[in-house]
């Protein structure tokens, strides 16, 4: 990391703070990037920065730290929820929900598996030409329209010719 002076200072800090994984526990905890970047005094960007700095196996353990995330946020979600109810306004009360409902679609987002919405449609593709061919040739009808149309022969007469 030549020429990156805050980028090394903070490499060295998460080392003597436990390396990597004292990074990746946080955010696996709850924790957000703006608050790491706090505790370390520097900005969420240069987090982000030091993570692909670290090439794809950090990248690899800073998924799978947000997908563990998922956990944290709906537990924090369940103790808005269960919080004292007393006495608090209907302000209050859209407030808890709100907090809650940007928790339950974060945690969707970073653990769909776990978390994310069942796509409960089904589509089904229906011929209704192939569907009608069946039914021709089941009733026979098909044979007669194959068939070469017959020939009829007419004579035509002009007026005045008779």
């Amino acid at each position: 990391m030549p020429g990156q002076p805050k980028l090394r200072t903070l490499s060295a800090e998460i080392e003597k703070r436990g390396g990597d994984q004292h990074v990746f526990d946080r955010i696996a905890a709850g924790d957000t990037v703006c608050s790491i970047g706090d505790s370390f005094g520097v900005s969420r960007q240069l987090i982000y920065r030091w993570i692909r700095s670290g090439g794809e196996e950090r990248e690899a353990a800073w998924k799978a730290a947000k997908r563990q995330s998922a956990d944290a946020l709906v537990d924090d979600g369940l103790e808005i929820l269960d919080a004292p109810a007393e006495g608090i306004t209907s302000a209050e009360v859209q407030l808890r929900r709100g907090r809650t409902d940007y928790r339950k679609w974060l945690a969707s987002v970073r653990n769909r598996a776990e978390y994310g919405e069942r796509d409960a449609s089904v589509n089904v593709a229906v011929s209704f030409g192939e569907l009608h061919m069946e039914a021709l040739l089941a009733a026979g009808s098909y044979a007669s329209l194959k068939r070469e149309p017959e020939l009829l022969e007419a004579v035509i007469e002009e007026e005045g010719e008779a």
